[in-house]
Parts: structure tokens; C-alpha cells; sequence
């Protein structure tokens, strides 16, 4: 993107989903756009811009046309207490509920901050669990693109469960149906295929989603078309529009302390994370991650952590901080830490790292090599 001086620059409005796995990609996005000669309106609020607030003071440190623009959340008026405002903050599905209706009700201070700048928007690019932008882009008479944090495959897997509802007539929840128009024989059953809000309470939220995803005039992916350039032609062709993958987004980033910068603070030293990393052999290590939105209940952490012993293999295991911190730090004792001594990144126990999963699955990624070694047990949350 070539801009002269004396043209008014493109103007993109970012509008992330707040969870870390869909925020973090969006701040390397906003970068992306600002580096290439584009003016970047990232909206978030209060509480998301005080996890970013180093972020924030680099981009401005280097001049980037980047504006952070923290809309006030109204938390109360659906129930939540003030301050909540990240996914990884809420109890239960019915906050994530509340959450998702009060970022809606950020339409109107949107389109008055836009409306105040002097260039305004030529596009907004949103999270597709940010269904209301696009009232917002048809009132601005603007594109809305839809970004999707997913690579190609599970994009057009996703679109075909959930658009053309394959498993709305099936009672066997273990039954396999073949996905119509895959590029492939692909079977899926409806207990392993990915949620999208099935939660009762959430029908409109996710016939929303469903129905703006159609309407969108895009979308962007964190993948790249030499990595699966099948899957992204079958995905283009199945939705008729187009789709600018641009990622590993995070590539973006050439320095570490500024890549760590993006999500919230945690008590795991990635240097030390990554010089265990180098200390093991290529394609060695496990990374087991669920998310930050995830909340594994104990059984299952008592299951893996047996299986992770169980495996002999050196892992990395990022365990979500909450109320089963004591129980966890006893399950993880002494005499486990004695067992698996030899095989772990970062000191046993339960560390501080609420919502930064995405930032150990970058130490895997900083490097392109190991983009091809890792060899991720990960999961997402679904509602």
C-alpha cells in the first residue's frame, strides 16, 4: 500500500472480540496495516487497554498511526460487575451472554467517535463474534470485513457445520456425517464438531453471527495460502467472496519484549521459555493449552497431568489461574515436580497466566522452523 503525503490515508476501524486469542492477532493486524501506510482505529475499553497499555506506548514511541480508542463498556445495565470486560474475567456462559450484549451496546459510541474524525473510516475490520459492526458499517456506508482467527480448513469446516446445519435432524451425537462440498471425504461427528454458541440462551447471538457472516463484503484469516492453498481456494469458492490471509500475523514482530507486550501479565518468564526450548530436541515437546476462555474442571487436569507424566516426552502445559489454584498447586506437588523434573519449561505449579496462552503458542512460532515442529494438544472453548 503506496499513500502519498497529501492523500488522506486508508482508514481502517479494528474491532476485536475481548479474549486474548482473537484481541492478540488484531493488535499484529493493526501494526501490519499501520506499517504499510494505513490509519488504524483499534477500538477496545477501559480495562482491555490497561492489558495493553506497554503496546499502546510503543506504537506511539514509534509514531505508528495507530489510535487505541477505549469505549466505555456499560457493564452494569446488563448485569455484569464494573471491570468486566474480557471473556476470561466472566463466571459462566450466562456473563458470556451479558458480555456479548454489552459490547453491542457500543454501537452508538462508535459511530460518534467516527463521525468526529476528520478522515473518516474506509472499512472496519471485525471479529466474526462482533455480529453488530456491520449495523455499524451500513450506517457509515462502509465494508465490513469479517476476521477469523481460524486457518482455512477449520474455516470451511466451521461454515459448513454451521451454515448449511448438517446436524440439525441427527440424534446420534456420535455419528459420522460426511461434510457436503468439502474438497474431500472429511466425516465429522456433532460431539467433536466446533461449537458456535450451541448454548441455550445464546439462538439469537448465534443466528446473528451466522447471518452477518453471509452478509459480509470479506474476510480475513491468520493463515497463509502456501501453508494450505486447498483449503483456501474450496473456502473462497464456498462463501463467493474474498479472503485476504495475511497471517502468521504475528510475524510482524522482531522483538520479543514488544510480542510479550500484547497480552495481559504473567509470572512465566518467555525468555526462560524459550531458552528451554532451544535446549530440546526439534519436533520434542508437547504444548497443551485450552485457552483463556476455557475452564477445566479438575478431573480433567488430574487426567492430563497423568497423561503428561505418563508420556516420558518434555512438555509445556499452560494452566489457566482461577479458583482451583490451591487444589492444582497440591495436585502439582513436590513429588510430581521431582518425577517430571527433566521435562518441563517453567517451574510446576500454577502461575499467573490468565489469558496468555496464545503467548506461550507464540514462543513455539517466533521462529519459522518451528512453526513445523511444534506439536500442539490445544483446545477452544466451546459455548
Amino acid at each position: 500500500m503506496n499513500v502519498r503525503d497529501d492523500t488522506p490515508k486508508p482508514h481502517f476501524v479494528l474491532v476485536p472480540f475481548m479474549a486474548q486469542g482473537h484481541t492478540i492477532p488484531m493488535i499484529d493486524m493493526a501494526h501490519l496495516l499501520a506499517k504499510h501506510g494505513a490509519m488504524v482505529s483499534f477500538i477496545t475499553t477501559p480495562a482491555n487497554a490497561s492489558r495493553i497499555e506497554s503496546t499502546i506506548d510503543r506504537a506511539r514511541e514509534l509514531n505508528l498511526p495507530i489510535h487505541f480508542v477505549a469505549l466505555k463498556l456499560r457493564c452494569a445495565e446488563v448485569g455484569l460487575p464494573e471491570g468486566c470486560e474480557n471473556v476470561d474475567k466472566v463466571l459462566g456462559k450466562e456473563q458470556v451472554k451479558m458480555l456479548t450484549d454489552a459490547y453491542s451496546m457500543l454501537h452508538k459510541p462508535l459511530v460518534s467517535y467516527l463521525h468526529a474524525q476528520s478522515n473518516p473510516p474506509s472499512c472496519i475490520i471485525s471479529d466474526l463474534c462482533q455480529p453488530w459492526t456491520r449495523d455499524v458499517a451500513r450506517e457509515l456506508g462502509i465494508p465490513r470485513l469479517m476476521f477469523n482467527g481460524f486457518c482455512a480448513f477449520s474455516s470451511l469446516c466451521r461454515y459448513i457445520i454451521h451454515q448449511e446445519k448438517i446436524f440439525e435432524n441427527i440424534s446420534d451425537d456420535n455419528r459420522l456425517i460426511v461434510l457436503p462440498g468439502f474438497p474431500h471425504c472429511l466425516e465429522v461427528s456433532k460431539a467433536r464438531s466446533p461449537g458456535n454458541f450451541n448454548s441455550p440462551g445464546f439462538e439469537q447471538f448465534r443466528e446473528k453471527i451466522l447471518e452477518e457472516e453471509r452478509r459480509a463484503d470479506g474476510v480475513v484469516t491468520n493463515s497463509f495460502d502456501e501453508l494450505e492453498p486447498l483449503y483456501h481456494e474450496a473456502y473462497q469458492m464456498k462463501i463467493g467472496k474474498k479472503i485476504w490471509s495475511l497471517g502468521p500475523m504475528f510475524l510482524c514482530n522482531t522483538d520479543m519484549d514488544a510480542m510479550e507486550s500484547r497480552g495481559y501479565k504473567t509470572s512465566v518468564d518467555g525468555k526462560h521459555c524459550l531458552q528451554w526450548l532451544d535446549s530440546m530436541k526439534p519436533g520434542s515437546v508437547l504444548y497443551v493449552s485450552f485457552g483463556s476462555m476455557a475452564r477445566t474442571v479438575f478431573s480433567q487436569i488430574e487426567d492430563i497431568a497423568l497423561g503428561l507424566e505418563a508420556s516420558m516426552r518434555p512438555f509445556l502445559w499452560v494452566i489457566k489461574s482461577d479458583n482451583k489454584a490451591s487444589r492444582v498447586d497440591k495436585l502439582l506437588d513436590e513429588e510430581f515436580e521431582e518425577r517430571i523434573r527433566d521435562r518441563v519449561g517453567v517451574p510446576v505449579g500454577v502461575q499467573n497466566i490468565t489469558a496468555r496462552t496464545m503467548q506461550a503458542h507464540e514462543v513455539y512460532t517466533r521462529r519459522r522452523p518451528m512453526l513445523w515442529q511444534a506439536e500442539p494438544a490445544q483446545g477452544h472453548a466451546a459455548l
